[in-house]
């Protein structure tokens, strides 16, 4: 596990979460991702960039520009590109980078404008051609990858769901549902156009979901719970 405590640098810990391991260079996180072979950390940091992190050299491999909030990057599922989500006060966009075998980033694209000024978060699907990208006005956005072109948006219970920038979209294994915890909500999507397939109370308050090959792991505010998807 990668953690980035507030005020201090980037640490790997592993089994029970115990004996530290400072990552040297890596500070004032504020997010941070492993590349899908466990090679590379991506990490935004306080200083407005988006840098690679190299974890056999310990050393930083590359950065970029970014914006004045970033609060996630995330990996394709081959390893090869890079999402990095920016916020400005006019606006937000995602980033999106070429990762080159070296361990460098070449800028591919930026998916913009997009409708709200902060972006809590992007997932690549499992097929990684889109992404779904979550903004603080509670729509759900799929993206061509290459082209930043949008396929669809929607807005999910904006009128009936309290502020939950905190939230994170998950995708089934089979990438055909987008479930998202909304407090007390989840909400299920069809990824193939955006449209509501459910809406399902949650008690406690759904406040994280995580899709494997089962049942569908939903955090709250009481507990861990489970939820089939029929």
């Amino acid at each position: 596990m990668a953690v980035a405590p507030v005020g201090a640098g980037a640490e790997l810990r592993a089994d029970y979460l115990a004996t530290p391991r400072p990552l040297t260079g890596l500070g004032d996180v504020t997010a941070l991702a492993f590349s899908p072979d466990g090679r590379r950390l991506a990490a935004a940091t306080d200083d407005e960039r988006v840098v690679l992190y190299d974890l056999a050299a310990r050393r930083v491999t590359a950065g970029v520009e970014a914006g004045e909030r970033n609060d996630c990057v995330a990996f394709s599922p081959d390893g090869t590109l890079l999402a990095s989500t920016c916020s400005f006060q006019a606006g937000a966009h995602v980033r999106l980078d070429r990762v080159t075998p070296d361990g460098g980033l070449e800028p591919v694209t930026e998916i913009e404008p997009l409708d709200g000024d902060e972006i809590p978060a992007v997932v690549f699907t499992p097929d990684g051609r889109h992404l779904v990208i979550w903004t603080g006005r509670h729509d759900v956005l799929l993206m061509a990858d290459t082209r930043g072109a949008v396929v669809w948006q929607r807005s999910v219970n904006a009128t009936r769901t309290p502020p939950a920038l905190s939230s994170r979209p998950c995708l089934t294994p089979d990438g055909e549902t987008i479930a998202l915890g909304l407090d007390g909500l989840l909400v299920l999507l069809a990824t193939r156009d955006g449209r509501t397939l459910a809406v399902l109370p949650v008690d406690g308050g759904a406040r994280s979901v995580a899709a494997g090959p089962g049942p569908l792991l939903v955090g709250t505010g009481s507990g861990l719970r489970t939820v089939t998807l029929s």
